[in-house]
C-alpha cells in the first residue's frame, strides 16, 4: 500500500481518502482504550491496519459495514438460461409507475401505473394496460388482453403483491403468500386454467426479466420529446430542471406510450440470449410461436377472465344471491339454497346477469337481476302472478313424475304394530323406604292423635284466637 501524502485541490485545501480519515479516528479511539485501561504502549495505526487487511476477511468487513444485502453482491449474479423454453411457455408479469405527469379526465393530475406481461423467452411485451394504480381489476383484464390474442400460457413468474396474489387470479393455490388460505377460497382464474405459478423474491428486481424491460422504458419511452416538461425524472435526486412544467392529457399519452411499446419490441440488435445481438423481441417471439404448443382460450374461459369473482352463500330460504346491494334470482338458485358459490360478475355493470359457478369452478346457472318495482305497478303485478302460476305448475309435474307414494299407500304398507312379549317379572325385589318428613307424614296416626278435641278448655282457646283475629281485620272495599 502507498503512503498517504497531501494532495492540494484549486483552493490550496488539503484531503485524505476516506480509508485514512476511518483508520485516524480509529487511531484514535484505540489511543484513549489504552489509556483507560493503563496502557501508554501501543503499535502504530499503520501496523494496525496492515494487521487488520491481513487478517480480517473482505466478506466480513462488508457484512460488518453495509448489511446481508451488500454480502450478498458479492457473489457472482446467477445465469440463468431460457434456451430449453418456448414463446408462451412461461410469462411474467409486474407494475411499473411511469416517470411521466399525466392529467386525467377528471382533471387530476397524477403518475399513471402499467401493468404489463412479458414473454420470458423472447423478452417480448405481450399485453399491458395503463391504470391510476396497480389493482387486481386491471391485472384481471391484462391477462383477458393476453387470453385472447396470444392464448393462455403454461407458468406464471410474479410477485406476491396485493394485485397479483389476489383471489380473483390466485384463489385455491396452495402456494399463495399473501392473505389466508382457506379450503372455501373460491378458484383464482389463473388456478382454474391450469397456469402454475412460481413466485419471485419479495424485493428482489433479477428475479424478475421484466424489470430489464421496464429500463429500458424508463430511458427511451419516459423521455419521448411529446413529454418535454412532463418527465419526473426515474430518482428523487435526477428530476429535470422543468419538472412539474407541464401534463400530458391521457389521450396523448396512451397513443404515444402505446406506439413507443410496439417499437420496444420491433427494435432490432437485441442483446439478449435468443436474439443474439442482431433479432427483435418480436422476430424471436414468432419464430417460436409458430412451432410451439400453444393452448387457446374458449369463450368460457375468456368470459372468466373479464369478469371478477367473490364468493356469497345463497339465501337460505330462496337460494337468491345477493351482491354489491343487488338481488339475482333465477329458478335453477333453489336447489343451491344455503350453498356457498362463486359468482362472476363485471363491476361496471352490476344490472347484468351473473354467472354461477361452484367452489371447482364448474359453471352452474346465468342469473338475472332481481329488479325492484313500483308499489303500484300492475304489471309488474301480473308478471309476478305468471311467475308464481309457472313455479306451482313446474313444481307438481315435477312431483308427479316422481311417483311418490300417497299417505294412504305408505300406511297400507307399513307393517302392522305388534305389542310384543309381556314385561318379565324380577326375581328379587329391593325394598325402598321413604326419608325425612315424607316418611313422617306417612307414619300411622294412633287412635288418640285422631280423636278431635272436646274438652272445655280447648274450646275456649279457639274462641279466643276468633277474636283477637276479629280485632286485628278491617274490611276493604
Amino acid at each position: 500500500m502507498k503512503p498517504w501524502r497531501p494532495k492540494a485541490d484549486g483552493q490550496g485545501a488539503f484531503h485524505r481518502p476516506a480509508c485514512v480519515r476511518v483508520r485516524g479516528a480509529a487511531s484514535r479511539d484505540a489511543r484513549r482504550g489504552a489509556r483507560g485501561h493503563g496502557r501508554a504502549d501501543r503499535a502504530h495505526s499503520r501496523t494496525l491496519w496492515r494487521k487488520f487487511q491481513k487478517e480480517v476477511p473482505e466478506q466480513v468487513v462488508v457484512f460488518r459495514r453495509e448489511g446481508e444485502e451488500a454480502l450478498r453482491k458479492l457473489l457472482p449474479a446467477q445465469i440463468r438460461s431460457v434456451r430449453e423454453l418456448h414463446a408462451m411457455e412461461l410469462v411474467n408479469i409486474d407494475g411499473h409507475r411511469c416517470d411521466v405527469f399525466v392529467r386525467w379526465p377528471d382533471g387530476r393530475i397524477i403518475r399513471p401505473t402499467m401493468i404489463a406481461i412479458q414473454d420470458v423467452y423472447s423478452r417480448k411485451f405481450l399485453s399491458w394496460r395503463i391504470a391510476e394504480t396497480e389493482d387486481m381489476v386491471t391485472a384481471r383484464l391484462v391477462f383477458a388482453d393476453l387470453f385472447a390474442k396470444w392464448g393462455i400460457p403454461k407458468a406464471l413468474l410474479a410477485d406476491n403483491g396485493r394485485a397479483f396474489a389476489s383471489k380473483w387470479l390466485t384463489g385455491g393455490a396452495k402456494t399463495r403468500f399473501r392473505f389466508k388460505v382457506r379450503d372455501e377460497d373460491p378458484t383464482g382464474l389463473l388456478t382454474a386454467l391450469g397456469i402454475h405459478i412460481h413466485w419471485a423474491k419479495p424485493y428482489r428486481g433479477q428475479s424478475k426479466p421484466i424489470e430489464r424491460g421496464f429500463r429500458d422504458l424508463c430511458d427511451a419511452l419516459a423521455k419521448h420529446p411529446a413529454f418535454e416538461g412532463a418527465y419526473t425524472g426515474n430518482r428523487p435526486d435526477a428530476k429535470p430542471e422543468n419538472y412539474g412544467s407541464k401534463a400530458i392529457d391521457l389521450d396523448t399519452f396512451l397513443r404515444v406510450w402505446n406506439a413507443g411499446m410496439e417499437a420496444h419490441n420491433q427494435r432490432l440488435g437485441r442483446r439478449s440470449e435468443m436474439a443474439m445481438g442482431r433479432l427483435s423481441f418480436d422476430q424471436v417471439f414468432e419464430e417460436s410461436y409458430v412451432r410451439a404448443p400453444i393452448g387457446k382460450a374458449t369463450e368460457e374461459q375468456l368470459r372468466m377472465a373479464l369478469f371478477a369473482a367473490d364468493q356469497v352463500r345463497t339465501d337460505r330460504k330462496t337460494g337468491a344471491i345477493n351482491l354489491a346491494g343487488n338481488r339475482y334470482w333465477s329458478a335453477e338458485l333453489a336447489e343451491l339454497a344455503g350453498q356457498p358459490v362463486t359468482v362472476r360478475f363485471d363491476p361496471e355493470q352490476l344490472h347484468a346477469p351473473i354467472h354461477v359457478y361452484d367452489r371447482q369452478g364448474r359453471f352452474l346457472v346465468t342469473a338475472p337481476l332481481w329488479e325492484a318495482t313500483g308499489f303500484l305497478d300492475m304489471a309488474a303485478a301480473k308478471k309476478r302472478q305468471r311467475l308464481e302460476r309457472d313455479w306451482k305448475k313446474k313444481t307438481k309435474a315435477a312431483t308427479d313424475a316422481l311417483d311418490l307414494l300417497s299417505a294412504d299407500e305408505l300406511v297400507a304398507r307399513m307393517p302392522e304394530y305388534d305389542e310384543g312379549d309381556a314385561a318379565p317379572t324380577p326375581t328379587v325385589v329391593r325394598p325402598v323406604r321413604h326419608r325425612g318428613n315424607t316418611a313422617a307424614a306417612l307414619k300411622p296416626l294412633s287412635q288418640a292423635a285422631e280423636q278431635p278435641l272436646r274438652t272445655p278448655a280447648g274450646e275456649a282457646t279457639i274462641d279466643r284466637l276468633a277474636r283477637a283475629a276479629e280485632r286485628h281485620l278491617r274490611a276493604v272495599d
